[in-house]
């Protein structure tokens, strides 16, 4: 299934983007193609029971095209609306993953804007967003 997205950049212009998801049972994988190459930027969550979907994945496969353009803020609040669930980031070492440097910088900018909150006991973030915006 595709559909759009918009997402606001650092430089604060909002661009749409095309967005392919991909069901895989409990895994949601959202896809936004690159415009130069056959690539794309990678978001995946996964379904971990007691109303919660983690981030297990974002992946950007595009360089300087989807680098600080707002992409995972966006695709956070779709997942939130498609899901019906909560969303949270994987812990720094998880069963489910690993949260990377990079993602603790995506999820810091959501805490700073308060659509995100750290439980530094739980050793992650929750997303406060409520599906419609990031």
């Amino acid at each position: 299934m595709s559909f759009r997205v918009h997402a606001v950049g650092r430089d604060g212009i909002q661009r749409g983007y095309t967005v392919d998801l991909e069901r895989e049972g409990p895994r949601w994988i959202y896809r936004v193609p690159c415009s130069k190459k056959l690539d794309w930027f990678e978001a995946v969550f996964l379904e971990v029971g007691g109303g919660w979907i983690q981030v297990v994945m974002l992946k950007y496969n595009c360089g300087e095209e989807h680098s600080a353009k707002g992409i995972p803020e966006a695709l956070f609040a779709r997942v939130v609306a498609d899901s019906g669930l909560r969303l949270r980031s994987s812990r720094t070492d998880d069963e489910h993953g690993y949260r990377t440097g990079s993602a603790n910088k995506v999820w810091k900018r959501l805490e700073a804007r308060g659509l995100a909150r750290e439980d530094k006991a739980d050793d992650r973030y929750i997303f406060l967003g409520d599906g419609r915006s990031p």
